[in-house]
């Protein structure tokens, strides 16, 4: 039997006598690796992507069933109802999906057409959000002060070494979520006090304390005895670098049980710190963005640190505007 796919009003139909063999069709989960594999270099990219598609393949939610070649635009209409009147996820969470299935789609168009005539035509006349959703679950307006800080991270030292060294980087350096997977071993400058990493928006180098120093300086030692095919500082537990979940799952987990009621993430962590310096009288707002790393017009922090210009006055800035130096985390 021989496959030809084409648009006409309705959206996409299968027919026959086409000089494409159907034997050849690609699988669906092989289509979306391949979309996927695009992203390969942001793990978070390709874990919302995948999380965001989902909903539109798996049985639980929308649950489209056939062949990708097969979308039309009825159902794909039919997917936007769906989304339209959810009531447990927000409009902006919303829209995220439906732009990255239409990303997924534009690509399967542009990646597939030769081969298999396959065009689509993505509704947008009827697309018309409802006025009302739920609320976003943003927890922009949470701060963990230094007694909360402080019970986490000795908590996380009696039960969770590892876990312990990551959140007090997260608690007293401040790097997304992403530049603290990010991190190599052998980027860790220990003289210093500072490791450089990768995120979103390049390289960034962040600082550390004295006490915390000496911690990663037995932790990387024992690192470098487990054989990994990757320098991360922080493995898995499959001797892998970290994926983008763990860190906040395991906060949701244990916050409870330390009488903590707050909607905390790693990012919450990063927010704390520099409240906690203007808390302490840092009102410079240079020195804030410089330490979190936040663009400064007319300053490059991570040239700074590479080029050894300037570098003991940040250093000192750290030091001076360190908020932990009464508490022993």
């Amino acid at each position: 039997m021989l496959l030809r796919v084409n648009i006409n009003y309705e959206g996409i139909k299968i027919i026959s006598d086409s000089n494409k063999n159907i034997e050849n069709l690609p699988f669906n989960d092989d289509i979306i690796e391949k979309y996927l594999n695009r992203y390969k270099h942001s793990k978070q990219s390709v874990a919302t992507r995948k999380s965001t598609l989902n909903y539109f393949f798996k049985e639980e939610y929308f649950g489209y069933n056939k062949h990708i070649f097969e979308i039309s635009k009825k159902e794909l209409l039919d997917y936007f109802d769906y989304l339209n009147q959810l009531d447990s996820i927000s409009i902006t969470t919303k829209q995220l999906k439906w732009r990255i299935l239409k990303s997924f789609l534009d690509y399967c168009v542009d990646y597939y057409e030769d081969d298999f005539d396959f065009v689509i035509k993505f509704p947008n006349r009827l697309v018309k959000w409802k006025p009302m959703h739920k609320d976003p679950n943003s927890n922009a307006d949470v701060f963990l002060t230094i007694e909360e800080i402080k019970t986490i991270i000795e908590y996380l030292k009696r039960t969770n070494y590892k876990y312990y060294l990551i959140f007090r980087l997260f608690a007293e350096s401040g790097p997304r979520k992403g530049e603290l997977i990010n991190i190599d071993y052998d980027k860790i400058n220990l003289e210093k006090r500072y490791f450089d990493t990768i995120g979103k928006r390049g390289r960034k180098a962040y600082f550390f304390s004295e006490d915390l120093r000496n911690k990663l300086a037995m932790f990387i030692d024992e690192r470098k005895l487990i054989k990994a095919e990757t320098k991360a500082l922080f493995l898995s537990a499959q001797s892998k670098r970290f994926s983008n979940r763990p860190f906040n799952t395991y906060l949701k987990k244990i916050t409870p049980k330390l009488g903590i009621n707050k909607n905390i993430t790693c990012q919450v962590f990063r927010r704390s710190l520099n409240a906690l310096r203007f808390k302490m009288g840092c009102t410079n707002d240079v020195i804030l963005r410089i330490l979190l790393n936040h663009s400064v017009n007319g300053v490059n922090f991570n040239n700074y640190v590479k080029k050894s210009l300037d570098y003991e006055k940040y250093l000192s800035y750290y030091d001076e505007w360190y908020p932990f130096k009464n508490i022993k985390l």
